[in-house]
């Protein structure tokens, strides 16, 4: 199960929606509690333990991948080592995501803490699987970097235990500061990025997901992005629908604001220019759902309509839906990049198109897996000058394409082609079947 979402659990309802829409929809979505959300002894969402977020979780569907987010060192509310918060993610969560960048900003360091964890890890849970990396406002990495600590965790931990490694987190550029995103998005720097996770045969997964315009989102899968986090928008969401119950009750407004205002929650997400009093509603927006759980917030939600749980709800999965949208990827427009690419012998661009059990047959090639398939393009690239293909007509059924074309070699001579090209349930391509017209 590999959801292509994972949103941060900022609050129950968050959860809850998640749960409903997830049920609903039978689609697969991610849930990431950081340290501070939940925690083996208490978060600040509905004061959630791990093992009671996780059993909570679990007890109501099969649609989820619970997944430890930041776990390691000096993640939580206080400087330490996380290996007691670890200890217990070990035992509840499907992935913990080993980040020790926070504390280890050098890279031997923090390459031989992540070792150290993910040993530790598969020593209590072999069946555990493990997200690496980290985003780019703890540490920022560059592709040649992510490649070293990818090649260096193969060369140095046991086959068995590398194995475990699921995802790998990339950076283009976005970055959250309040309610905004203000990264610059990169697309150049993202492909370089997902060409190192593809080689390694891992997931790509990127964080700070938040805010960011349709198009964008749209383009990063298009790219081969295969997941994203998406957290403290959510968490605002819920927050704008209070304000909105709330409207012109200045009392009731004064108390939620001194209330995220007295939890200091915003300092971080501001500028040292920031004046509370002159932004009460911006305050309240960057970090209300840091109070959700504390009693004076529910005596204010206790004066607020009956049904105002379930706007909450409703408006989340309104969220939940338009992301779903954007992160679909069209198999029309990869089956052109896929003759482009084929057409310009990339093959670095063509790996990041296949599943890793991709199949390749054609009148002399049988090959399976991505590592086969890329050497038998390769192959075929090296036994011609030029290769050119001309799509001439597509039919689609389901997931399968069959395509007739016309291929020209080195400029003079043409080959009349039917490929069936298939796509499995994360639009990648999974089988290509090519026969001589």
């Amino acid at each position: 199960m590999n959801p292509k979402l994972f949103i941060g659990p900022m609050s129950k309802n968050i959860v809850d929606a998640i749960i409903e829409y997830s049920n609903k929809n039978e689609v697969k979505i991610g849930i990431i509690p950081s340290r501070r959300q939940v925690e083996f002894d208490g978060g600040y969402v509905n004061n959630w333990t791990t093992e009671d977020f996780c059993n909570y979780v679990k007890s109501r569907t099969n649609n989820t991948l619970l997944v430890r987010d930041h776990g390691g060192p000096s993640q939580g509310n206080t400087e330490e080592d996380g290996l007691e918060s670890f200890i217990k993610d070990c035992k509840h969560f499907d992935v913990v995501h080993v980040d020790v960048w926070k504390k280890h900003k050098n890279y031997n360091d923090g390459l031989n803490a992540t070792i150290d964890f993910i040993i530790r890890g598969y020593d209590m849970n072999p069946e555990l699987y493990y997200e690496v990396g980290t985003e780019e406002a703890i540490r920022p990495f560059t592709s040649e970097e992510l490649d070293l600590l990818l090649t260096d965790l193969k060369s140095r931990l046991p086959k068995e235990v590398y194995s475990k490694i699921l995802y790998a987190v990339v950076q283009s550029g976005t970055a959250l500061k309040g309610n905004t995103n203000i990264g610059n998005y990169n697309n150049e720097r993202l492909i370089k990025m997902l060409e190192v996770v593809s080689k390694h045969g891992l997931i790509s997964k990127e964080h700070n997901g938040d805010y960011i315009d349709d198009y964008i989102l749209k383009d990063k899968f298009n790219c081969g992005l295969e997941t994203i986090n998406v957290a403290p928008e959510f968490g605002q969401l819920e927050t704008k629908v209070i304000l909105e119950e709330i409207g012109d009750n200045q009392v009731l407004l004064d108390k939620f604001y001194e209330l995220c205002y007295d939890s200091k929650r915003w300092v971080k997400w501001v500028s040292n220019d920031f004046v509370p009093s002159e932004n009460k509603i911006e305050l309240i927006n960057i970090c209300g759902h840091y109070v959700f759980s504390e009693p004076k917030f529910i005596e204010i939600k206790q004066l607020l309509s009956n049904d105002i749980d379930l706007k909450i709800k409703n408006k989340i999965q309104q969220r939940i839906d338009r992301f779903m949208s954007n992160i679909e990827v069209d198999q029309n427009e990869t089956l052109v990049k896929y003759f482009e690419y084929f057409s310009n012998k990339d093959l670095q661009n063509l790996s990041n198109l296949f599943d890793n059990e991709v199949s390749l047959t054609d009148w002399d090639i049988k090959a399976v897996g991505k590592v086969d398939v890329i050497n038998a393009n390769k192959n075929i690239f090296n036994s011609v000058n030029t290769i050119n293909v001309d799509v001439i007509e597509t039919f689609k059924k389901g997931n399968k394409f069959s395509c007739q074309l016309v291929i020209t070699i080195n400029d003079t001579e043409t080959i009349e082609v039917v490929d069936v090209i298939e796509f499995n349930k994360n639009n990648k391509i999974i089988s290509v079947k090519a026969y001589k017209g």
